[in-house]
């Protein structure tokens, strides 16, 4: 059974590396490349010394490097949480108190906003990871993590309007792409439009 849902990146990475993975208004990447800014962040999260199986949070509009990052952090062995920018400040600071995250992936340019947040922890800048073919210390990482590990915590609001974490594992992740794959007969040939938020 598989574990996490890594292995299907690195599956594509290894077996359509030149083949168009995810693509907004600014840019496109591929499988390989999708996959090596990955490990390069997933390697400059361990290597800032933050541990496992803990929150990080993503401040980036929506695009291609937020997708990369979450799975830069889910390669690191933690689980991420996405803030959108356009999310009030009484909200973002909610969020933050609950999480009480020591990592915030951002852009040195979104950086100057976030610090208007309830939040002393360190900054990771996408624009600075470099891309990985491969990292010890992210293989080790991504080798532990099972299949009950969080991958990631998406806030509602609910119905008291108090944002709420919902907690979703790899397990659940896979389980719920194999349902889906398999009931609609997605193939590799598909492309998949996305309108909502992140969060």
């Amino acid at each position: 059974m598989q574990s996490n849902v890594l292995e299907w990146l690195e599956h594509s990475a290894k077996n359509m590396p030149e083949k168009t993975a995810v693509r907004d208004e600014r840019e496109s990447i591929t499988y390989k490349q999708y996959h090596d800014k990955s490990v390069g962040i997933a390697d400059a999260i361990l290597e800032s010394g933050h541990g496992r199986k803990k929150p990080v949070v993503v401040y980036i509009e929506k695009s291609v490097k937020v997708l990369v990052s979450f799975m830069g952090i889910a390669y690191s062995g933690n689980f991420y949480s996405p803030i959108d920018t356009e999310m009030p400040a009484a909200r973002v600071n909610r969020i933050l108190e609950v999480l009480r995250p020591e990592l915030v992936i951002t852009t040195r340019e979104l950086a100057k906003g976030f610090r208007q947040f309830e939040y002393d922890g360190a900054f990771l800048f996408y624009e600075d990871a470099e891309e990985k073919e491969s990292s010890q210390a992210v293989r080790r990482a991504a080798d532990s993590i099972i299949d009950r590990d969080l991958l990631y915590v998406l806030f509602t609001s609910g119905s008291t309007g108090v944002p709420k974490g919902v907690c979703i594992s790899h397990g659940s992740v896979v389980d719920y792409t194999d349902w889906v794959t398999e009931t609609f007969g997605i193939t590799q040939e598909d492309i998949f439009g996305n309108q909502a938020p992140f969060y």
